[in-house]
């Protein structure tokens, strides 16, 4: 099972957070964003088929954002920008 994850360390993710809040996470790219989990599926000029699947988990002091894709290729995602939104 190969995926890509990054950890992001944020102090904003408080214990309170946690208690009774609410972590959402987007996908941004300068214009527009993606609500969490994004699943895109794609095609090659092969013809060959794969799902990219885009998730992430929130924890007490950071959030861990996974990128998978479904042939398990191993080709890196490349440079992706995430947008938070922390309510309690």
């Amino acid at each position: 099972n190969s995926y890509y994850k990054c950890s992001v360390r944020t102090p904003d993710i408080t214990y309170q957070v946690m208690k009774g809040g609410v972590v959402n996470c987007y996908l941004y790219d300068g214009s527009a964003q993606a609500q969490l989990p994004s699943v895109r599926h794609y095609e090659n000029g092969l013809g060959q088929f794969w799902t990219r699947t885009i998730d992430y988990e929130y924890y007490s002091g950071g959030v861990t954002f996974y990128v998978t894709d479904s042939d398990f290729a191993g080709d890196a995602p490349g440079l992706l920008k995430f947008r938070l939104m922390i309510a309690l």
